[in-house]
């Protein structure tokens, strides 16, 4: 029976789907492959699948093959980051085992969210019980928050994207689940949920999120939402606008790892906001309006492989974004110096960066003006998969301000 390459990560991005292993470059497949990809990620005997190994017989490995799997690299990451947490919660133990082999098991990633890793989610699981809810949506599930919920209550989900619904359906099957999760195209009836989990970003998705949020939870429920860096004020600013009170806010808990196994340093928050009877989403942002609002974020990378910064590093960055950003290249440009490189990469609606490569430091500075969720995404991406290792990391996302205004991070 074929299986799915342990070292390799699968991210549908919006024109292309692309494979991400340790030191290789970032493998791009037709989406026509699709179906295709599902079979193989599900395990099944089917012709696509096998037309598929044939094709990119990189994705196909035995067990014993296998180098470094995703599974060693989510625990190494959990200690490293939430070791402390860890050490508080010995009984978290059972737990957090089988959601690393949750998250561990093939499937095909979505290129709109970023998963946490395995104590993140633990974490966002416990405050939840603790608010103990009897009906809980989730408007979007990317790291498996469901199936640590389920069966003390009942939970329905939003899934996006096909990889993400086939992965929780076969989870919650592996895990007697079935009944107690349900995956939805529609949160129907509205007002009906006592709690909804919710992440918030980009202005215009987050004024749509938020507006099905107060809709779906009837008033003296509550949201838990998670909020990342750079998008925290203005999150802030809309939770006011929205006649939304933070009851809690936990700093710096929700890791985020990109697919690949790639970590983002510096965790996100989670609020506990209580949802009144006259809360009301504001009107959602034009798209004039919503560019406006959109912040400026300055990334840094460190710790790049010196063995991958070539003179050809700069180009395969670019060729790598070019791959998995979501609208195509308008503009490329570059300078060239000794032990510096410089790119600016901009897309068809305007959205891009500028980015300093500096070799005798290993080190990139990407400019983001103005940002765009998906670009940032496909950046980091792309600088992990062309000129970085379990080395490499960003200097940290933290956010910059919480419930009372600006914060030291």
């Amino acid at each position: 029976m074929l299986e799915l390459n342990p070292e390799v990560s699968l991210t549908a991005w919006p024109r292309w789907l692309v494979a991400l292993a340790p030191d290789r470059p970032p493998q791009p497949i037709d989406p026509q492959w699709t179906d295709a990809l599902l079979a193989l990620v599900d395990g099944r005997d089917d012709e696509a699948a096998e037309r598929l190994a044939r094709a990119f017989p990189e994705l196909v490995a035995r067990r014993d093959d296998a180098g470094t799997t995703v599974a060693e690299t989510l625990a190494r990451l959990d200690e490293q980051y939430l070791g402390w947490w860890l050490a508080l919660h010995p009984q978290a133990a059972s737990r957090l085992a089988t959601q690393r082999e949750r998250l561990a098991r093939p499937r095909l990633h979505g290129a709109h969210a970023w998963s946490a890793l395995p104590a993140s989610t633990l974490v966002r699981a416990l405050l939840v019980e603790r608010l103990a809810p009897a009906r809980v949506l989730l408007l979007d599930d990317p790291d498996g928050l469901s199936l640590l919920l389920a069966g003390e209550r009942q939970v329905t989900v939003l899934p996006c994207g096909a990889g993400q619904r086939q992965w929780l359906a076969r989870e919650a099957a592996r895990a007697g689940l079935t009944e107690a999760v349900e995956l939805v195209s529609d949160p129907t009836p509205l007002g009906d949920f006592d709690l909804a989990v919710l992440s918030l970003g980009e202005p215009r998705a987050a004024h749509a999120t938020l507006e099905l949020a107060l809709a779906a939870v009837h008033p003296g429920g509550r949201l838990v939402v998670a909020v990342r860096a750079p998008w925290a004020r203005a999150l802030y600013r809309l939770l006011a606008e929205s006649g939304l009170t933070v009851r809690e806010c936990l700093r710096d808990v929700d890791h985020a790892v990109l697919p690949g196994g790639f970590p983002i340093d510096g965790g996100g928050d989670l609020l506990v906001v209580d949802r009144p009877a006259h809360a009301t989403a504001p009107a959602r942002p034009s798209a004039a309006a919503a560019l406006r609002e959109q912040p400026f974020a300055l990334v840094e990378i460190e710790n790049l492989a010196a063995a991958r910064l070539d003179g050809s590093a700069i180009d395969r960055f670019a060729a790598a974004v070019e791959l998995m950003a979501p609208r195509p290249q308008a503009m490329r440009d570059s300078i060239r110096e000794p032990q510096r490189d410089v790119l600016w990469w901009y897309d068809l609606d305007g959205y891009g960066f500028s980015a300093e490569l500096r070799h005798d430091k290993a080190h990139l500075s990407l400019a983001f003006a103005p940002l765009e969720p998906v670009l940032l995404s496909a950046a980091l991406s792309a600088a992990f998969a062309t000129l970085g290792d379990a080395w490499t990391r960003t200097f940290a996302l933290r956010t910059t301000h919480g419930p009372e205004g600006m914060v030291l991070t």
